[in-house]
């Protein structure tokens, strides 16, 4: 009885250059499609001039809170009743006018809330929200 063989087999090996090759091969497809991806492509244009046009400004009503909880619009101090009235007004009058919500870093959240709140109940759907210059 022969335990061993006299003739081994032929020697199992794992080839690693063409795995290396293939990832090489995928991550480079991966790098030009992101390339491709985030590049932005235009087509130069030649624009008409108009002489007699005006560049328009965005309606914008600006309603500020400072670090004590006050509400300014336009640099001048309103209560609620007062400023849901403004607003009221000027969303009759410009109904795709936006209201900006200017902010002091240092405001509590709910003051915050608690002037969007009242804006939107006066009827504003176009709020931009920003904070103020320390």
């Amino acid at each position: 009885m022969k335990i061993e063989s006299d003739n081994p087999g032929p020697e199992v090996r794992i080839e690693i250059i063409p795995l290396i090759d293939v990832i090489f091969c995928v991550l480079t497809f991966f790098i030009l499609a992101a390339l491709q991806l985030s590049r932005q492509q235009s087509i130069p244009l030649n624009l008409p001039q108009a002489v007699s046009g005006r560049p328009t400004q965005p309606l914008l009503l600006a309603v500020s809170v400072d670090a004590q909880g006050h509400t300014y619009l336009n640099h001048h101090l309103v209560n609620s009743h007062e400023l849901e009235q403004v607003v009221q007004d000027f969303v009759r009058r410009h109904p795709t006018g936006t209201v900006a919500l200017y902010a002091a870093r240092s405001v509590p959240y709910n003051d915050v809330v608690r002037v969007l709140d009242s804006v939107r109940v006066a009827g504003a759907h176009q709020v931009a929200l920003a904070t103020l210059q320390p």
